[in-house]
């Protein structure tokens, strides 16, 4: 399938073409001008791709989220193990500090972690679990691991520029969310496992503007739940998002302490943190209880 890119780039060449003067040869211009605009994009759009090796017929580069003018959807499916070293060779992991200056943010990552940034996280999210998440911006595993090893359990950094979320004037009743979970139309905001929402292995909190909670779903025709962790770090004008999903019991009984502690080295500048007091900034559409129950 012709990535969006191109079709466009052909058609803005066609388009130009068509206003040379007619006189001269213009016809074979006009076809001269087609192919080697059509030739240029393509090597912009599908030399990148080759050259992490992930098949450019079924995947994107995670750049950007797919736009809603396509005519079909992208096929997208997890990598190969030939294409999934490839990857790996070619992917650069980061130690230190993670920046983030558009938003605004810094954290810091364990010394026993390493992490992708940007669309190199995102390539490696769509190689390993086949899907594009455009508010992936960072994943972070165990510093002795790379794509190739397994088991793993990577942290998903996620930034969701939806506007200020509103606090909670109250502390969360975990009853009422589950019930807004299980009766409620589901809007997945949050990186997790897919099913039905058992219980929660710890209640939701906030402490400021840190969330955290962890969950347990059973997915469709499992006979066993998995453990999604979860902390929200709120911002002035969205919600950075720290996660880990579909591990087992035992491992859902430290995760949360994890990722706790890496919140705790999250660094906004004072004019992107949360508000001490809330003034004109844009609001989010959702409440704070619907983004922690990923309702409506």
């Amino acid at each position: 399938m012709p990535h969006e890119s191109l079709v466009y780039s052909q058609a803005f060449a066609i388009r130009e073409a068509d206003r040379l003067p007619l006189a001269c040869g213009a016809a074979h211009l006009r076809r001269r001008l087609v192919v080697a605009i059509g030739t240029i994009v393509i090597a912009l759009v599908v030399t990148p791709l080759a050259a992490a090796g992930v098949d450019t017929a079924t995947a994107t580069d995670g750049s950007s989220p797919p736009s809603a003018s396509q005519e079909a959807p992208v096929r997208l499916r997890k990598a190969t193990p030939v294409e999934l070293q490839r990857l790996a060779e070619k992917t650069a992991f980061q130690r230190g500090q993670f920046v983030r200056e558009a938003l605004g943010m810094s954290l810091t990552i364990p010394r026993e972690m390493h992490l992708l940034a940007g669309a190199d996280a995102r390539k490696a999210d769509m190689a390993l679990r086949g899907e594009d998440d455009p508010q992936l911006i960072g994943w972070m595993t165990d510093v002795h691991k790379t794509l190739t090893d397994s088991p793993l359990r990577p942290i998903r950094i996620r930034w969701r520029h939806d506007g200020l979320v509103p606090l909670n004037p109250a502390p969360f009743d975990p009853q009422q969310l589950l019930e807004a979970a299980r009766t409620q139309a589901r809007v997945p905001r949050l990186s997790g496992s897919e099913g039905q929402l058992v219980g929660y292995d710890s209640a939701p909190v906030r402490e400021d503007s840190l969330v955290f909670w962890s969950e347990e779903r059973r997915p469709d025709g499992a006979k066993a739940g998995v453990h999604d962790c979860h902390v929200l770090r709120l911002a002035r004008k969205g919600v950075l998002e720290l996660s880990i999903v579909g591990v087992d019991a035992l491992t859902a009984k430290t995760c949360l302490t994890e990722l706790r502690t890496l919140a705790a080295s999250v660094r906004f500048m004072p004019k992107q943190d949360y508000p001490a007091v809330p003034g004109g900034e844009p609001k989010a559409a959702y409440s704070l209880g619907a983004l922690i129950a990923q309702t409506q």
